[in-house]
């Protein structure tokens, strides 16, 4: 009986390496998503508590209230920006969600092939072993009738 050997068991591992390093990417971008979307909510959070803090002032200067309305416009262009940001993302995950998918079926096709090249292997040892088992069975048989 021969060993299995997969010939195209080092392209199959390359490839899954290839995998491996695009799942990667895709989890650096997700927290990308992630760490843009906790500035968002940071950036939100620091309009509401400077609003409050105005509206907690028994008398309101004109320059807090000068000031809280350029911080709230400045906040406004950051979350257009962030808005943006998380656009251009999205889009840069979806296409990185391509690419692993178009990974995982290259992986998937060579796996696929090396099972079907296994089993078809595993078959024929098993043929190889009735033959051998069954010319013993045929030698023993012919010993025991003398």
């Amino acid at each position: 009986m021969k060993k299995f050997l997969f010939p195209l068991e080092r392209l199959r591992s390359f490839r899954q390496t290839r995998l491996d390093q695009e799942l990667g990417v895709l989890e650096g971008l997700h927290a990308e998503a992630q760490a843009l979307d906790l500035r968002r909510l940071a950036l939100a959070l620091e309009e509401r508590q400077a609003v409050e803090r105005v509206r907690n002032l028994r008398i309101v200067p004109v320059q807090e209230l000068a000031g809280l309305d350029g911080f709230r416009r400045w906040t406004v262009t950051e979350l257009r920006k962030l808005h943006e940001e998380g656009k251009a993302l999205a889009q840069r995950i979806e296409e990185q969600r391509q690419a692993v998918v178009a990974a995982r079926k290259e992986v998937e096709a060579l796996t696929t092939l090396r099972e079907q090249r296994l089993h078809a292997w595993r078959s024929e040892v098993d043929k190889e072993m009735e033959a051998t088992v069954a010319e013993l069975v045929v030698a023993r048989w012919g010993r025991d009738e003398r």
